[in-house]
């Protein structure tokens, strides 16, 4: 079994993600999209130093997440990984999200300085 620890931005909830089109269709928010680049940017670092593999991962994957929020406003924790898995799948942690097998979330004392997410990546 390998793994990896990732610490990346709190991610943004899956009601800011999507926008529609005036006219139909949908594009992605700026908010969004701006998570996107810097997740893909900090998995390119992390790769660089070796702390994750440099091609995607083809198979199975069990990931674990410690979300800490930068303040103590009401949230849902099942908001926040779509957000996250789909920044992952974007900068080429895994293939597609649906290689997620097993998850485990969990919510850490608000803290503005060290608001984020805690990742542990499993795979064989």
């Amino acid at each position: 079994m390998q793994k990896a620890t990732l610490k990346l931005p709190f991610p943004p909830s899956v009601n800011h993600v999507w926008r529609r089109k005036k006219g139909g269709g949908m594009y992605l928010a700026k908010r969004a999209c701006a998570y996107r680049i810097d997740v893909a940017s900090r998995i390119m670092a992390l790769r660089a130093k070796g702390l994750i593999p440099k091609k995607p991962i083809s198979g199975p994957v069990g990931i674990r997440t410690a979300l800490c929020p930068p303040d103590r406003r009401k949230r849902d924790i099942d908001n926040y990984a779509k957000a996250l898995y789909d920044a992952l799948t974007h900068a080429g942690v895994w293939n597609d999200d649906s290689q997620v097998m097993r998850e485990e979330r969990l919510w850490i004392e608000p803290d503005k300085a060290n608001a984020g997410v805690k990742i542990v990546l499993e795979w064989n």
